[in-house]
């Protein structure tokens, strides 16, 4: 069964997010080939259903709502 917050972020959204809690920090994103950097790195969109977990009972918050604050807590800072 699969669990996921609802909502979607590009990369660029997730990297501005963590950026935003850098001192000068900012975002600098470079093309490159497909698989070349990363493992992550694919054409392929892997987004995930969670319709049976929710049929089931299951509730989940929406990516936005979490995620500033767990970028803040990481990197140690309070919000």
């Amino acid at each position: 069964m699969n669990a996921a917050s609802h909502g979607l972020l590009t990369t660029e959204e997730l990297c501005a997010e963590v950026a935003a809690n850098l001192p000068a920090g900012r975002t600098v994103l470079q093309p490159v080939e497909v698989g070349r950097t990363s493992p992550f790195s694919f054409a392929r969109f892997y987004g995930m259903d969670n319709s049976r977990a929710i049929q089931l009972g299951f509730r989940f918050g929406h990516v936005r709502d979490w995620l500033p604050k767990a970028v803040a807590e990481t990197l140690g800072k309070d919000i």
